[in-house]
């Protein structure tokens, strides 16, 4: 099964940004919300490994949500460039800009063209 590696390399008064590897190359930036307690809706997901699988979501078209999360649901990797236009989610991005990430249709592309129907992510923290 493919696998994927989310480090989250910083968090700020704007969000957690991290990168997204597979097979141990930079695929896509990312940008979460910042802990809060694994609140829906305003939380980063915890560390840990999840199974994700495509997904056709109304909002944001052909995708992956991420399963198993405890006490969450509809986790999704999706393009934005805020966190606060997270909703809970992964956004993923080309380069990090100013408090955000950039290029998130592009790096969605390259996430479509790159990913298994299913695959392994493991989520951990740099520091």
């Amino acid at each position: 099964m493919q696998s994927a590696r989310l480090t989250r390399l910083i968090t700020g008064p704007k969000g957690t940004f991290g990168a997204l590897a597979v097979d141990n190359k930079l695929l896509v930036v990312t940008l979460e919300p910042n802990w809060r307690e694994n609140k829906k809706n305003v939380s980063c997901i915890p560390t840990g490994n999840y199974l994700c699988s495509a997904y056709n979501s109304k909002n944001h078209g052909k995708t992956w949500r991420v399963e198993n999360v405890y006490g969450r649901t509809g986790i999704l990797f999706h393009c934005l460039n805020w966190a606060k236009q997270t909703g809970g989610c992964i956004g993923i991005g080309m380069y990090y800009g100013n408090n955000s990430i950039l290029r998130s249709r592009d790096a969605m592309i390259i996430f479509r063209d790159t990913m298994d129907k299913t695959f392994l992510l493991t989520v951990v923290n740099a520091l």
